[in-house]
C-alpha cells in the first residue's frame, strides 16, 4: 500500500504535539 501524501505530515504533527506536551509537563514540574 502506498502511503497517503498527508500521512508523514500528520505523524510530524503528532510528534510536535507530544513534544510540546512533555515540555509543558516538564515546565509544570
Amino acid at each position: 500500500m502506498h502511503q497517503a501524501q498527508g500521512e508523514p505530515k500528520i505523524m510530524n504533527l503528532i510528534t510536535d504535539l507530544l513534544a510540546g506536551a512533555f515540555h509543558f509537563l516538564g515546565w509544570l514540574v
